[in-house]
């Protein structure tokens, strides 16, 4: 039992205090965030029919069909293709997903995810997020149980009136795309969704800290550090400088930072929700350098 607690609080993806994203497999696509400090939660919901361009030269395709084309790539993984296309079409970081099962809850609207998020904080569901057995069954995520019960704990004290619900399509954010092929669909209005996820995703901590960020592209794929750039921004982060890297074909993405700034909270935050290794570097006495880099 306590190996099993250990592996739970290692693998943690959120600590209770930030913002929690996390995507649901549902129908229609959504997108849960749950602010702790506010005591708010703002449901997403976004057509599976909206294409979105995807990362890793996949090209545009519906957001229904990303997992799917994921799973039947052999070198990616449809849970996280969604997590890391999602980021890309919100334009911010993304912690989580979860697959839904359950033929309950796989078609939701507003009622369903009120009822939802009842249902999920009673006292009557802590006992099954303990056994788990039942929840395995019903849902996939890459959240722990060490999350999920901090989740459960969180939207306790969450009161109805601070439950949000936002139709992407209903809100401008959606515009029409002609696609390579000539036809033409709904994707995002990236103005108006940048202005969006600015006012919902953004990290008061990483804004206060006011480190200064520079983002630098060593992979072949350009435009991938403007895209994480506009993700960092989104959230709080102070960016300066966005370019390529002197070191080329780096396939691993990292947060390089000096030693008085390795334990801030935007390098732990940015770090985890992109999903980089920490590096600790060297940091010259120049105030016109960035004090982390990506």
């Amino acid at each position: 039992m306590s190996n099993d607690v250990n592996k739970d609080l290692q693998g943690s993806s959120w600590d209770g205090k930030t913002k929690l994203v996390i995507i649901f497999d549902t129908v229609p696509l959504t997108v849960g965030v749950f602010d702790p400090k506010n005591k708010r939660i703002d449901a997403i919901i976004i057509d599976r029919e909206t294409r979105s361009d995807m990362p890793y030269n996949y090209g545009w395709n519906r957001l229904g069909a990303v997992r799917e084309l994921g799973n039947l790539d052999s070198s990616a993984k449809g849970n996280t293709l969604i997590v890391e296309t999602m980021a890309k079409f919100l334009q911010t970081p993304v912690d989580g997903f979860v697959i839904v099962h359950d033929d309950q809850w796989k078609n939701l609207d507003s009622e369903k995810i009120s009822k939802g998020v009842r249902d999920f904080s009673s006292v009557k569901t802590f006992p099954q997020i303990i056994s788990s057995k039942d929840w395995q069954s019903r849902f996939e995520t890459n959240l722990t149980k060490f999350d999920i019960l901090r989740l459960w704990w969180g939207l306790r004290t969450v009161r109805s009136d601070k439950v949000v619900i936002t139709d992407f399509s209903k809100e401008g954010l959606l515009t029409d795309i002609l696609l390579p092929d000539g036809s033409h669909a709904f994707g995002p209005e990236e103005v108006s969704v940048a202005t969006f996820s600015k006012k919902v995703f953004f990290d008061d901590q990483i804004s206060e800290e006011r480190l200064n960020i520079e983002v630098l592209n060593g992979t072949d794929t350009p435009g991938i550090a403007s895209n994480v750039a506009r993700l960092v921004e989104n959230v709080g982060g102070n960016v300066v400088r966005v370019a390529n890297s002197e070191v080329e074909s780096i396939d691993k993405c990292a947060v390089q930072v000096g030693d008085h700034n390795i334990s801030k909270y935007t390098t732990l935050r940015l770090a985890k929700a992109l999903r980089c290794d920490i590096e600790e570097v060297q940091i010259e006495g120049d105030e016109s350098q960035a004090d982390l880099t990506i």
